[in-house]
């Protein structure tokens, strides 16, 4: 057998023909694609609903949750290897920290997320239906 035909080459150069393909024709392929599985076509969904922004969503516990986990990211990381790490930007901390605020002098928002720490949008029985998703239960 020849030696340019042992692995890994003949599995990179083909696994590289057909990338490339895929590159140059995905939208044919896509199109190919809806034309054969019509069912698996992802709906005409609009995603923009009255609802507020997700800080004002989150409900009292998931709020105060999220500011302190941040909080104790920043000072793990800072007291313990003394590099200043954020999962969160200065910004959304800040938003978090607003919202908090606010909360103390006009109270609770009519509108929450309730029982969700991370918003689930497959929950929403619309998105749900949209993007045909089959549950693990």
């Amino acid at each position: 057998m020849a030696e340019g035909w042992s692995s890994p080459t003949w599995p990179l150069i083909t696994m590289t023909i057909i990338y490339l393909f895929m590159i140059c024709l995905n939208r044919h392929l896509n199109n190919l694609f809806n034309y054969c599985f019509p069912n698996w076509v992802i709906g005409d969904c609009d995603p923009n609903e009255e609802i507020q922004s997700y800080w004002r969503s989150l409900d009292e516990n998931d709020l105060n949750w999220t500011i302190q986990e941040e909080l104790q990211f920043r000072t793990l990381f800072k007291k313990d290897f003394g590099i200043e790490f954020k999962m969160y930007s200065d910004d959304t901390f800040n938003m978090m920290n607003e919202e908090k605020a606010r909360r103390v002098t006009a109270g609770e928002p009519t509108s929450t997320i309730t029982n969700s720490h991370s918003y689930d949008i497959l929950a929403n029985p619309n998105y749900f239906d949209d993007f045909v998703y089959i549950p693990n239960y």
